[in-house]
Protein backbone atom coordinates (compact mmCIF):
# COMPACT_ATOMS: atom_id res chain seq x y z
CA UNK A 1 0.00 0.00 0.00
CA UNK A 2 2.80 2.67 1.28
CA UNK A 3 4.99 1.61 -2.13
CA UNK A 4 1.61 2.14 -4.48
CA UNK A 5 0.74 5.70 -2.48
CA UNK A 6 4.34 6.57 -2.95
CA UNK A 7 4.68 5.75 -6.75
CA UNK A 8 1.37 7.65 -7.37
CA UNK A 9 2.39 10.72 -5.39
CA UNK A 10 5.97 11.21 -6.35
CA UNK A 11 5.50 10.94 -9.83
CA UNK A 12 4.02 14.82 -9.39
CA UNK A 13 5.53 17.22 -12.05
CA UNK A 14 7.52 14.39 -13.75
CA UNK A 15 6.66 12.65 -17.31
CA UNK A 16 8.19 9.64 -19.01
CA UNK A 17 11.04 9.95 -20.86
CA UNK A 18 10.64 7.21 -23.32
CA UNK A 19 14.32 7.16 -24.29
CA UNK A 20 15.21 6.86 -21.50
CA UNK A 21 12.06 4.28 -20.11
CA UNK A 22 11.73 6.56 -16.70
CA UNK A 23 9.95 8.78 -14.66
CA UNK A 24 12.01 12.52 -15.12
CA UNK A 25 11.07 15.57 -12.99
CA UNK A 26 10.23 18.60 -14.68
CA UNK A 27 12.87 20.92 -15.44
CA UNK A 28 10.13 23.59 -14.42
CA UNK A 29 9.06 21.60 -10.95
CA UNK A 30 9.49 23.35 -7.42
CA UNK A 31 11.19 20.40 -5.91
CA UNK A 32 15.13 19.71 -5.55
CA UNK A 33 15.26 17.26 -8.42
CA UNK A 34 13.99 19.00 -11.28
CA UNK A 35 15.18 17.38 -14.58
CA UNK A 36 16.56 14.00 -13.10
CA UNK A 37 15.21 10.83 -12.79
CA UNK A 38 12.99 10.51 -9.89
CA UNK A 39 13.82 7.94 -6.97
CA UNK A 40 10.23 5.83 -7.35
CA UNK A 41 10.00 4.60 -10.88
CA UNK A 42 7.73 1.53 -10.02
CA UNK A 43 5.80 -0.20 -7.59
CA UNK A 44 7.77 -3.01 -6.99
CA UNK A 45 10.99 -0.73 -6.92
CA UNK A 46 9.19 1.75 -4.38
CA UNK A 47 8.72 -1.41 -2.73
CA UNK A 48 12.23 -1.61 -1.27
CA UNK A 49 11.91 1.93 0.23
CA UNK A 50 8.21 0.81 1.91
CA UNK A 51 10.39 -2.14 3.40
CA UNK A 52 13.05 -0.45 4.23
CA UNK A 53 11.48 2.37 6.36
CA UNK A 54 9.00 0.08 7.66
CA UNK A 55 11.50 -2.03 9.60
CA UNK A 56 12.94 1.03 10.27
CA UNK A 57 16.46 1.15 8.41
CA UNK A 58 16.38 3.64 6.50
CA UNK A 59 19.02 3.52 4.34
CA UNK A 60 18.34 6.71 2.70
CA UNK A 61 19.31 5.59 -0.78
CA UNK A 62 15.96 6.68 -1.83
CA UNK A 63 13.60 9.29 0.10
CA UNK A 64 10.64 11.63 -1.05
CA UNK A 65 10.71 14.86 -2.74
CA UNK A 66 7.23 15.57 -2.70
CA UNK A 67 4.99 17.20 0.08
CA UNK A 68 2.47 14.19 -0.29
CA UNK A 69 5.19 11.63 -0.79
CA UNK A 70 6.89 13.17 2.70
CA UNK A 71 3.70 12.87 4.62
CA UNK A 72 3.17 9.47 3.38
CA UNK A 73 6.94 8.22 4.38
CA UNK A 74 5.95 9.75 7.67
CA UNK A 75 2.85 7.65 8.34
CA UNK A 76 4.89 4.54 6.92
CA UNK A 77 7.80 5.42 9.28
CA UNK A 78 4.92 5.51 12.45
CA UNK A 79 3.14 2.61 11.17
CA UNK A 80 6.53 0.75 10.99
CA UNK A 81 7.05 1.74 14.23
CA UNK A 82 3.64 0.80 15.63
CA UNK A 83 4.04 -2.76 13.93
CA UNK A 84 7.62 -3.77 13.69
CA UNK A 85 9.95 -2.11 16.56
CA UNK A 86 7.75 -1.95 19.47
CA UNK A 87 6.46 -5.68 19.38
CA UNK A 88 9.66 -6.92 18.88
CA UNK A 89 10.99 -4.70 22.17
CA UNK A 90 8.13 -6.62 23.60
CA UNK A 91 8.94 -10.11 22.40
CA UNK A 92 12.45 -9.72 23.58
CA UNK A 93 11.87 -8.28 27.05
CA UNK A 94 9.34 -11.10 27.57
CA UNK A 95 12.12 -13.83 26.11
CA UNK A 96 14.92 -12.46 28.76
CA UNK A 97 12.40 -12.91 31.60
CA UNK A 98 11.88 -16.01 30.07
CA UNK A 99 15.51 -17.16 30.09
CA UNK A 100 16.43 -15.91 33.49
CA UNK A 101 13.42 -17.70 35.29
CA UNK A 102 14.76 -20.88 33.31
CA UNK A 103 18.19 -20.07 34.85
CA UNK A 104 16.85 -19.67 37.96
CA UNK A 105 14.84 -23.09 38.19
CA UNK A 106 18.17 -24.68 36.96
CA UNK A 107 20.40 -23.24 39.98
CA UNK A 108 17.57 -24.21 42.38
CA UNK A 109 18.07 -27.49 41.48
CA UNK A 110 21.56 -27.43 41.45
CA UNK A 111 21.42 -26.19 45.25
CA UNK A 112 18.90 -28.63 46.17
CA UNK A 113 21.00 -31.47 44.76
CA UNK A 114 24.10 -30.32 46.71
CA UNK A 115 22.48 -29.99 49.37
CA UNK A 116 21.07 -33.89 48.79
CA UNK A 117 24.91 -34.87 49.31
CA UNK A 118 25.81 -32.78 51.89
CA UNK A 119 22.45 -33.98 53.72
CA UNK A 120 23.77 -37.60 52.94
CA UNK A 121 27.00 -36.53 54.42
CA UNK A 122 25.78 -35.22 57.57
CA UNK A 123 23.91 -37.97 58.40
CA UNK A 124 27.03 -40.35 58.14
CA UNK A 125 29.18 -37.33 60.48
CA UNK A 126 26.43 -35.59 62.52
CA UNK A 127 22.85 -36.60 63.35
CA UNK A 128 22.70 -32.89 64.78
CA UNK A 129 23.89 -31.40 61.69
CA UNK A 130 21.24 -33.41 59.23
CA UNK A 131 18.21 -32.72 61.78
CA UNK A 132 18.90 -28.59 61.56
CA UNK A 133 19.32 -29.01 57.61
CA UNK A 134 15.83 -30.95 57.66
CA UNK A 135 14.13 -28.17 59.64
CA UNK A 136 15.25 -25.38 57.63
CA UNK A 137 14.69 -27.21 53.96
CA UNK A 138 17.18 -27.55 51.30
CA UNK A 139 16.90 -23.79 49.76
CA UNK A 140 17.83 -22.48 52.80
CA UNK A 141 21.25 -23.77 54.20
CA UNK A 142 24.54 -24.02 52.54
CA UNK A 143 27.54 -25.70 54.06
CA UNK A 144 30.27 -23.10 54.62
CA UNK A 145 32.61 -25.84 56.49
CA UNK A 146 32.11 -28.97 58.05
CA UNK A 147 30.54 -27.05 61.24
CA UNK A 148 29.33 -24.14 60.13
CA UNK A 149 26.32 -23.58 57.88
CA UNK A 150 24.69 -20.45 56.31
CA UNK A 151 20.57 -19.93 57.35
CA UNK A 152 18.76 -18.24 54.68
CA UNK A 153 14.99 -17.13 55.08
CA UNK A 154 15.24 -17.65 58.72
CA UNK A 155 14.75 -14.79 61.90
CA UNK A 156 17.59 -16.58 64.14
CA UNK A 157 19.09 -19.88 64.07
CA UNK A 158 17.11 -20.54 67.17
CA UNK A 159 13.78 -20.58 64.90
CA UNK A 160 14.99 -22.63 62.57
CA UNK A 161 16.73 -25.35 64.75
CA UNK A 162 13.14 -25.94 66.16
CA UNK A 163 11.89 -25.65 62.24
CA UNK A 164 9.75 -22.28 62.17
CA UNK A 165 10.27 -20.61 59.20
CA UNK A 166 10.30 -17.33 59.79
CA UNK A 167 9.56 -16.16 55.57
CA UNK A 168 12.33 -12.95 54.59
CA UNK A 169 12.35 -11.41 58.39
CA UNK A 170 15.88 -10.95 57.97
CA UNK A 171 17.61 -9.40 54.98
CA UNK A 172 21.28 -10.71 55.55
CA UNK A 173 21.82 -14.68 55.80
CA UNK A 174 23.24 -15.98 59.53
CA UNK A 175 26.07 -17.92 59.31
CA UNK A 176 25.92 -20.23 62.54
CA UNK A 177 27.94 -23.41 63.72
CA UNK A 178 26.39 -26.40 64.11
CA UNK A 179 27.48 -28.02 67.58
Amino acid sequence: VFASLMFTFERGQATFDVEQQKWVRDNTSEYDDAGQVIDFQSIPGSMWWAWVTLTTVGYGDTYPRTTAGKLIASITMLTGFVLVAFPITLLSNSLQATVQEVESIKAKKARKAAFNINMQKNVATSPRKARLSMAVGPSDVEMLSPDTIKLENCESPTAAMIGRRRGTARKQPIETEVL
